[in-house]
């Protein structure tokens, strides 16, 4: 019997250690890159890992490219994981003029972050404006675009008919409109933005000096000049997708609602992959980074960049 135990003890001691080396795994910075390049005059920092096919990644609001640390972790073995900071983040450039925020002049951005690496095209990945980006890349771009991962960003036309509904989507979205106010920055600060992104406190040495020195004007310029366009007007006159889709979205998010999601497949001309997680909130790749990076692996394997 006291044998018995002392294994399971063991085994319980070891299981528990190879968690904690799994979460630190995904965390690991030690094998980042920096690089810059720029577009037009702006300077764009990105992050980078590994070798092989090339997957873009783009972060939301509030948020740079560690983001996706975990996932660049996860798939650094098998692709060359570059993660962006959008304009008016961190280590990338912040003009003040809000048209300087277009969708058109940030999928031009991912554009640079391409070229800079020497490709032809990648595996775009996207988390809520990142998702809006990675969507507008995917529709204007189509030879850039090898495949499309979104997370926590229904389809523009899926939102935009929640939000004509005027019920549940329209009302998630106050806290949007309310950001296209001009003054609207001003009520910003590098600790409201970390209860947000980081409501445990475990991120704050990675997130506080990103926000420090990011600009808060910029992030909202993001939705001074693009929130109207999440309209049936605006991308209606869009091509549809042409890629295959993989979309990622917490059923809990108090943002986007998961009725956008009800149609995708009429805005799509490829293959189509959901995957909806009950208990998870807008940032499923940090809540579900596991499960996130499972799926992206399996789906990457048939979907994944071509080169």
């Amino acid at each position: 019997m006291k044998n018995k135990s002392s294994r399971l003890l063991c085994a319980v001691v070891l299981g528990f250690l190879s968690l904690c080396a799994s979460a630190k795994d995904l965390t690991n910075v030690d094998d980042v890159e920096h690089h810059y390049t720029e577009n037009e005059g702006v300077k764009l920092h990105y992050a980078a890992m590994g070798q092989g096919p090339l997957v873009v990644f783009l972060h939301g609001w509030p948020d740079y490219w560690y983001s996706w640390i975990a996932q660049m972790n996860g798939l650094k073995k098998q692709y060359r994981v570059v993660a962006l900071d959008t304009r008016g983040y961190n280590e990338s450039d912040q003009p003040e003029a809000a048209e300087d925020y277009d969708l058109a002049v940030l999928a031009a951005d991912v554009e640079v972050i391409i070229r800079a690496e020497g490709r032809e095209s990648a595996t775009i990945v996207g988390h809520d404006w990142g998702g809006a980006i990675a969507w507008y890349f995917a529709m204007t771009r189509p030879s850039l675009t090898d495949s499309l991962v979104v997370v926590n960003f229904p389809h523009p036309l899926g939102i935009a008919r929640e939000v004509a509904k005027g019920e549940e989507q329209y009302n998630m979205l106050d806290y949007a409109r309310s950001f296209t106010h001009p003054q609207s920055h001003l009520s910003l600060s590098t600790d409201l933005l970390l209860t947000i992104v980081d409501p445990n406190g475990e991120k704050e040495s990675q997130y506080r000096a990103a926000f420090d020195r990011s600009s808060f004007n910029g992030m909202m310029n993001y939705y001074r000049q693009n929130l109207p366009k999440i309209s049936k007007e605006f991308f209606q006159d869009l091509d549809n997708v042409q890629v295959p889709v993989l979309q990622v979205h917490g059923l809990e998010d108090i943002a986007l609602h998961p009725g956008g999601l009800d149609g995708t497949w009429q805005w799509l001309d490829n293959n189509y992959t959901l995957l909806t997680l009950p208990q998870t909130g807008h940032w499923s790749h940090h809540e579900e980074a596991e499960t996130v990076n499972k799926a992206m692996k399996k789906w990457l394997r048939q979907y994944g960049p071509r080169r």
